[in-house]
């Protein structure tokens, strides 16, 4: 899974962590999993039998949470090989393999967290492999759907775009870490211990000092600041093929509210 853009340049995302990488939070795959148990047969036996493809799986925590939850045949496809090595080894079968260019017979669902620049292009590929009345469900910024110009075959009529569920919770893929000194602001992977994250090299005195720590060359007072808030509304966008109404659009409640 991946996220587009989610650094100050291309050289600092590259930096922060190869081909764009952010593994999605689980409160977020939760969501999917609540689609799923919806749209999917209730009979376990009939559910078994559906085969579901996490498309850019990553390391596989999509795929191995649906598989663990509703027990469907799930198969990863991931273009890092490293990652797709990791997803196997997790127990998610996995093809190394691009998805966008693979050929696949009897796909009924299609999921994942594409790469933003890239959506589009998955999307269409997700529904050329399903049969009729497939889902393709993508984890999408909520502004995806206001761009219906570019997009007009997908979100008009006849698109078969079928639900939106809108994340109450921002789901957060990284950590923003700003420096008071210098006024920069890096990111990293938001599984990452704040404790590991050393400001990156720079003319700047703090560099190389982890957060929250004041900085002797500027009398204490100054400090290197980490926070793991993301400013981007998301929504699991489902697509069924051949599907010709309106969507649907439910506001999923926040954590706070299913405590």
């Amino acid at each position: 899974m991946s996220a587009t853009n989610r650094t100050k340049s291309k050289a600092d995302r590259l930096a922060a962590q190869p081909l764009d990488f952010y593994e999605t939070p689980a409160h977020a795959i939760a969501v999917l999993v609540d689609v799923l148990s919806e749209e999917l047969p209730q009979d376990a036996d009939r559910r078994s039998m559906r085969c579901i493809v996490d498309a850019g799986c990553g390391t596989g925590v999509i795929g191995l949470e649906i598989l663990r939850s509703l027990q469907c045949n799930v198969l990863g496809a991931e273009l890092d090989k490293r990652r797709s090595i990791e997803s196997n080894r997790r127990g998610l079968p996995t093809l190394d393999t691009d998805f966008k260019t693979m050929d696949l017979l009897g796909v009924d669902h299609v999921v994942g967290n594409p790469p933003f620049s890239e959506a589009v292009a998955f999307i269409h590929k997700g529904l050329s492999l399903v049969g009729e009345g497939g889902l393709v469900s993508f984890l999408l910024r909520l502004n995806f759907l206001g761009s219906g110009r570019k997009r007009y075959d997908l979100l008009a009529p006849k698109g078969g775009l079928y639900r939106v569920d809108v994340l109450t919770d921002r789901p957060s893929f990284c950590t923003s870490a700003r420096c008071d000194a210098c006024g920069e602001t890096w990111q990293f992977p938001a599984g990452k211990p704040l404790k590991s994250l050393l400001h990156p090299p720079s003319s700047c005195g703090c560099a190389g000092t982890p957060p929250n720590k004041p900085q002797p060359a500027y009398g204490g007072s100054r400090m290197y600041k980490a926070s793991r808030t993301d400013s981007v509304d998301y929504a699991w966008v489902t697509w069924k093929k051949g599907f010709d109404g309106d969507a649907r659009i439910r506001i999923c409640p926040s954590r706070k509210e299913t405590k």
